[in-house]
């Protein structure tokens, strides 16, 4: 390596923004919270144009499907959970998801985005996001409970 390619490199390590493995649990965790409550806020805004029989159904249908979507999420946070348990003490605070993740990510914000400019009425719309919401705050208790493993010299990557 050239002398200015070595200061560079040292320059982009220094500035990495790394924190610990328990960070990235924490920060994975905040960000399902948030979008989780996002979805279901906007979703409770929407059953508020429902008449009320209609808003307790629809609210109902969206909570069971919380439930069942609550599971799934949950898998999808021990997977994840484990991915960052193998990585190194300290990481890129970009790394709280993996890259398929953040492909996910955009995927389901692309849906999303689809749905509510669909001509499908909000209320209707409600159940789904209250599912996937729901499901994204149930997945996201996992982050919070999680202790990363102690790591003995030989198991450091």
């Amino acid at each position: 390596m050239s002398h200015l390619t070595t200061r560079m490199h040292a320059l982009l390590v220094r500035f990495e923004p790394a924190v610990n493995r328990r960070a990235l649990a924490l920060l994975s965790g905040a960000a399902w919270w948030a979008v989780g409550m996002g979805l279901v806020i906007a979703a409770a805004g929407w059953l508020s144009e429902a008449t009320s029989g209609a808003a307790a159904l629809l609210a109902s249908a969206g909570l069971l499907g919380a439930l069942a979507a609550g599971r799934g999420f949950g898998r999808v946070a021990v997977k994840n959970l484990r991915r960052l348990q193998g990585l190194p003490d300290r990481r890129c605070v970009f790394a709280f998801q993996s890259w398929r993740g953040y492909g996910t990510i955009l995927v389901m914000v692309f849906m999303g985005w689809a749905l509510r400019h669909s001509p499908i009425p909000k209320p209707w719309l409600a159940p789904v996001y209250i599912t996937i919401g729901g499901g994204l705050i149930r997945g996201g208790l996992s982050y919070f409970l999680w202790k990363p493993e102690a790591r003995t010299p030989e198991q450091s990557p």
